[in-house]
């Protein structure tokens, strides 16, 4: 996780779900949480917020947004009115996804 910060010597603490995790400030005007510094986050909404600190203890306004976090594949269920087809026969066949998809087409 990277963000863009105007005062190079400032604290930078990123919460999740009322957690913190301290940042680094690159000194370059971005910060960055490391990899790994989070823990796996369950399938669903997650509050995060950044916040700076500068040297004299002055915190910003949080910054706040939602992660909705989605780790689990989605299931597909094939179905057709006819198994056993004759020359020339058509049958319809049904694709029923377990959650809204990307897009589905002929192609895929």
């Amino acid at each position: 996780m990277t963000g863009t910060i105007d005062d190079p010597t400032a604290t930078v603490v990123v919460t999740v779900d009322g957690v913190d995790y301290p940042a680094t400030n690159n000194g370059d005007g971005t910060w960055t949480l490391a990899d790994n510094t989070l823990p796996v986050l369950a399938d669903g909404p997650h509050t995060v917020s950044v916040t700076a600190t500068d040297v004299a203890g002055n915190v910003s306004t949080p910054v706040t947004g939602t992660v909705t976090v989605d780790a689990t594949a989605p299931s597909l269920a094939i179905s057709a009115d006819d198994l056993a087809l004759a020359a020339g026969e058509t049958a319809n066949i049904s694709f029923t996804f377990s959650e809204a998809g990307a897009g589905f087409d002929a192609s895929d």
